[in-house]
């Protein structure tokens, strides 16, 4: 037998005459990976192994860390241009032991795959480990060699930033602590949306509007993107990008990416070059290979890094990336319950990375793991992580980050769910369930196995049904119904009960539960009935017990924010302790229409309804869903974003008639929200006149969006028509389930009038406007929901104190047929 075919014997009984060998001229992780092995080896024989240099070293038996003159004389020749910066060999040579990789990290990583592959060592979280105890350590005969495929690897939890914790598990992203000796990290400069930092509007616009974004015939200055074919705009990024180079040396990647919104620029150029490219990452790409090449000389270990996000996710024709743009790809709009490559519902996903993987030579992505609009609530997407690692890697992807909870602890499950990504992103064979069921066990003690039949239960759903969750769904979604929820509940109070006198277990069993006690919150408080002119909420037992527990487990984990924007902890618990209040209805009527708002939500138009027709116009929720009846109908908001302030404060009533209400919302930032409400004599018209100003001393950014959602009996039989300005209409189908948009600027934004013409249930609603008012339209839809959105934009605008943007709208109603 060869001596290589033989086994090693590290430590017997607790001792060991091994030392750790080391260059002298090693790479600080390198000396870090060495003594991570020496403390380790420590920890789990008793046998405290010396760190030496070759020199040191003598006759002893070694295990070698990196390349040295000890690996020289043992013949030891190691590849590392195949090796890159994080591959690493480990190979035994009796009586000798082999670590030696990549300097930057591949020797410090194979220390640590050696402590978790063959010695058994797991690092949890920051504060919890599994360390196996054995006084002897024999290895059979070793030989291998791992080369990740992703050269980078990052998720956003808090719990996933400890230099310790990350380094352990192999985890390089940006938001990492680790420090030199740690291997450091890849680094980013302007991490993402960074035009407005690129070229500032505050710095240029007033000087050059056209640098920046011309939207049906005028240039905008706030939620812009930049002119990316004007040739000054390009030698301004040129220069700032050289400047940012200079100015974050230790950095890796380079982020020139859009604006986080649309409004893209439509000026002749622009449009020339996108309709040539077949999409608007052509622009894009165009500009940013031209800023690539100006620095690729100088600076030629850099990466820049560009979006291929919503607008600009299709592939263009022609342009290809230079060798040194990453495009990272966004899969914002995908279901993430189901495999990406066989989910029907990723199709147009599927296509675009794939054309991708045509052109590119560094493709990454930015993957979603969480729902937004409900951190905390259950989003059963274990068992899609490791598949759709596997489809992005095959498809060419060379770094992910996986983006999460970043904005808060005790989002769901965030421990695990950062464990079991940080072992796949690393190595995608790693099977799933083994890194479930070892994190559980390990983290969970005593409550792992109901645990782990409440996550089977949660994931079984969504699989066995079919249910499709996108990342701002509800609860209401389909994957919670009520016996679900029941039998979640019974599995984690049994938890809970398993580690009761444990305190840290206990509390690890209760951060455990919060997500089905959010939805348990959320779906008592849902429960409104209309009683005449009031919504009147159900009375529901221990909702005060079910907050004061809710509370005080989130505040003890740490947790702040219930979803991405707004909804702090206290702000929510407030609102849920309120929510008990009835609700006041205000009713305006004709012999044609009623349409009914709730002031304290929002001001929202929860009901239209055309008397003649005995026809609902809006889409309403119902008491399943826990925000009943604060969603859905009509609202509004004071800015672009979906859902910013206006849609869920309370509004008071300052007159009310028959057919008239005005109802007005003092908002955070000082603007003030102003509604305006009048229902026709004897015809099925409503109008809104919407105003918001600026009622603070100082200047602040605003536009007013409008948000009806229009109900159709079958989205298959509906579309859209919208004026042009010669009077024609231009038609747009609704076929499919899926939710879309359609933007509509410049040219295609309607003259004054749309419509939504319903074949299956025989009407149509019009919708008419004061053209100068508006800068665009968002026409999106929800066959599902029978749902048909007709948004309007006012222009964005930093207002003035006591300046004002006002929209003025009528929807008519009529039978199919009568009108148009």
């Amino acid at each position: 037998m060869s001596a290589q075919g033989q086994s090693v014997t590290l430590v017997r009984d607790g001792k060991s005459d091994h030392a750790i060998v080391l260059s002298p001229t090693c790479a600080p992780s390198e000396r870090h990976g060495a003594e991570e092995l020496s403390r380790f080896i420590e920890e789990i024989s008793g046998a405290r192994l010396p760190v030496v240099t070759d020199a040191e070293a003598g006759e002893r038996p070694m295990i070698c860390v990196g390349e040295s003159a000890a690996t020289h004389r043992l013949g030891i020749a190691v590849d590392g241009s195949r090796l890159g910066s994080e591959g690493y060999v480990v190979r035994t040579v009796p009586p000798h032991l082999i670590i030696v990789g990549g300097r930057l990290r591949g020797t410090m990583y194979g220390c640590y795959s050696f402590l978790e592959d063959h010695l058994g060592c797991r690092w949890f979280t920051p504060d919890c480990s599994c360390i196996p105890r054995q006084r002897t350590i024999k290895l059979p005969a070793l030989d291998k060699t791992y080369v990740p495929p992703l050269e980078y690897r990052a998720t956003d939890y808090p719990n996933s930033r400890d230099g310790d914790w990350a380094t352990r598990n192999k985890m390089n992203g940006t938001l990492v602590e680790c420090d030199e000796a740690q291997g450091g990290k890849i680094s980013y400069s302007h991490f993402v949306h960074t035009f407005n930092a690129l070229i500032p509007p505050d710095e240029y616009f007033d000087t050059h509007p056209e640098y920046f974004s011309e939207i049906n015939g005028e240039r905008r200055r706030e939620h812009t993107q930049l002119c990316l074919t004007n040739p000054e705009v390009l030698e301004l990024g040129k220069r700032r990008l050289r400047q940012w180079m200079q100015e974050a040396p230790e950095a890796t990647i380079f982020s020139v990416s859009q604006n986080d919104w649309y409004n893209y620029c439509e000026c002749a150029e622009c449009t020339r070059l996108a309709e040539e490219e077949g999409s608007q990452a052509g622009p894009l790409l165009h500009f940013v290979n031209a800023l690539a090449e100006s620095v690729e000389q100088d600076f030629p270990d850099k990466i820049v890094d560009t979006l291929a996000y919503q607008y600009t996710r299709k592939p263009p024709l022609h342009v290809k990336p230079r060798p040194n743009v990453a495009i990272r790809l966004c899969s914002i709009e995908c279901c993430f319950t189901h495999p990406l490559d066989t989910c029907p519902e990723n199709a147009s996903f599927v296509e675009d990375i794939r054309g991708w993987h045509r052109i590119c030579n560094r493709l990454h992505i930015w993957d979603y793991v969480i729902d937004y609009a409900h951190c905390v609530m259950p989003f059963p997407n274990l068992r899609v992580l490791r598949p759709n690692i596997s489809f992005f890697i095959n498809n060419g992807v060379t770094g992910i980050y996986e983006e999460a909870n970043y904005f808060s602890k005790g989002g769901e499950l965030a421990e695990l769910r950062t464990y079991v990504m940080a072992k796949t992103l690393w190595d995608p064979s790693y099977d799933t369930d083994t890194a479930i069921n070892e994190f559980l066990e390990g983290y969970y003690g005593p409550a792992a196995g109901p645990l782990r039949r409440y996550l089977d239960l949660t994931h079984d759903k969504v699989e066995r049904d079919q249910v499709h969750l996108r990342i701002f769904d509800p609860p209401t979604a389909g994957h919670l119904p009520p016996e679900l929820v029941a039998q979640a509940e019974a599995l984690l109070g049994e938890a809970e009960r398993a580690v009761q006198g444990d305190p840290a277990l206990l509390h690890r069993a209760q951060v455990a539960h919060l997500p089905i006690r959010y939805v348990q919150i959320l779906a008592a408080q849902g429960g409104y009935r209309k009683v005449g002119s009031r919504f009147v909420p159900q009375q529901v037992p221990h909702i005060g017990a079910m907050l004061d527990q809710f509370e005080a487990t989130a505040k003890a984990e740490g947790l702040t924010h219930l979803r991405e924007w707004r909804a702090e902890l206290d702000q929510w618990l407030a609102a849920m302790r309120s929510r008990g209040e009835a609700l006041e209805v205000v009713t305006l009527r004709s012999p044609a229409l009623r349409v009914q708002i709730i002031p304290a939500r929002g001001g929202r138009l929860f009901s239209v309804r055309d008397l003649r027709l005995r026809r609902e116009l809006l889409v309403q929720s119902g008491p399943a869903d826990p925000l009943f009846p604060g969603t859905d109908g009509y609202e509004e908001y004071s800015g672009s974003g979906y859902r910013s302030p206006g849609w869920e404060e309370a509004y008071a009533v300052v007159e009310q008639s028959e057919r008239r209400a005005v109802l007005e919302a003092k908002l955070d930032g000082g603007l003030t929200l102003r509604r305006a409400v009048d229902v026709a004599v004897d015809e099925a018209v409503v109008t809104v006149t919407s105003t918001l100003t600026n009622s603070s001393d100082a200047e602040k950014p605003a536009c007013l969006r409008t948000h009806p959602e229009l109900a159709v009996r079958d989205a298959a039989r509906a579309r859209v028509e919208v004026r042009r300005a010669d009077g024609s209409w231009q038609r747009h189908g609704l076929g499919g389930e899926a939710e879309q948009d359609v933007w509509l600027r410049g040219g295609g934004l309607p003259d004054g009038a749309w419509r939504v013409v319903d074949e299956a249930g025989r009407v149509v609603i019009e919708n008419t406007f004061g053209p100068g008012q508006v800068a665009q339209g968002l026409l999106n839809w929800d066959g599902k929901r029978g749902r048909v959105n007709l948004e309007l934009y006012s222009p964005e605008r930093k207002l003035a104190p006591g300046e004002s943007l006002t929209i003025t709208q009528t929807f008519r109603s009529a039978r199919l047929g009568e009108r148009g």
